[in-house]
């Protein structure tokens, strides 16, 4: 397992008055794959899927803002912030043109991002993003559903601190998600998804605190009750995309994914629907990197 850690080639980005930790694969001079993770996930997560993919293009994976070695301001999570940390480190990176691979919300963060700036992707693929609908708006419902509400309790109570990281390890082992996922992935996750204290414990890089700020607006935009701050809701502007969109949803998953992907299917230009992926939960790039592989294998296949 350490082996696998050592050969990450890692790096920092400074964008947007923020440091946003990068994992790359491959050479340099070939297309550029972008790679970006859910709430929660990290980079490193990816490497079974950003290993195949770098026979063909230089792959980029970037942790989000509050999560694993990102930095971690202490408000600033709205779909906006992170669509405007994503450009500014892509622009870093001189990056445009490339193919957008993303997870959950990561990838309502490409969308936002392409409707600001068209330019930076081809192409892009989404599993299971996070998507509202502006037609179907609910906005005088301010209330969420008593699941959303107890979901956002539990991760307030939500354990943070370890006294190593093979506690960790051992700690969510055995608990849901983490049960479904590859011993690499979870590896990955508590080395790179924690930070050191100075007495010595670990924090989980996405704490609490955090993660429920993050929840907020992605819980809202399944009720379709987004508005967003002064800058508003990015949903509306989502019709306006023009590059051709890959969805896809796991056999496994929830019906909210489900409502969610048929939501954006309904609102971008040149959406494809592609075929579920078998035997998995929303966490694919995690659980069944080969089966999503499969998936964005017969999209870009299409194109």
């Amino acid at each position: 397992m350490n082996d696998f850690l050592k050969r990450l080639n890692t790096f920092y980005v400074n964008a947007n008055g923020l440091n946003f930790h990068v994992t790359t694969w491959g050479e340099s001079g070939k297309p550029v794959a972008v790679l970006h993770a859910g709430t929660g996930l990290i980079a490193a997560t990816w490497d079974p899927i950003a290993v195949e993919l770098s026979r063909y293009f230089c792959v980029y994976a970037i942790e989000r803002r509050g999560h694993g070695w990102s930095d971690k301001p202490a408000t600033g999570y709205e779909f906006y912030d992170f669509a405007e940390d994503l450009i500014a480190v892509l622009d870093a990176l001189n990056i445009e043109d490339a193919l957008a691979v993303g997870h959950s919300a990561g990838g309502t963060d490409f969308l936002t991002a392409a409707s600001l700036r068209p330019d930076l992707f081809r192409t892009i693929f989404l599993h299971e993003p996070t998507f509202a609908d502006p037609s179907e708006n609910n906005l005088e419902k301010t209330e969420l559903p008593e699941w959303m509400i107890q979901q956002v309790a539990r991760v307030k109570k939500r354990r943070a601190i370890f006294s190593s990281r093979e506690e960790a390890f051992q700690h969510f082992s055995v608990r849901e998600p983490f049960t479904r996922w590859s011993a690499t992935a979870l590896a990955a996750h508590v080395h790179f998804g924690l930070v050191e204290l100075d007495d010595g414990q670990f924090q989980l890089s996405c704490h609490p605190g955090i993660e429920t700020q993050i929840l907020h607006p992605i819980y809202t935009a399944m009720e379709n009750q987004h508005k967003g701050d002064s800058r508003g809701s990015p949903f509306s502007h989502f019709k306006n995309i023009q590059q051709p969109v890959g969805l896809a949803h796991s056999d496994c998953s929830g019906e909210r994914f489900k409502m969610m992907l048929g939501r954006a299917q309904r609102t971008l230009p040149n959406a494809r629907c592609l075929s579920p992926l078998a035997n998995t939960y929303h966490c694919a790039p995690q659980e069944n990197p080969k089966e999503l592989l499969r998936v964005i294998q017969l999209f870009l296949d299409s194109m």
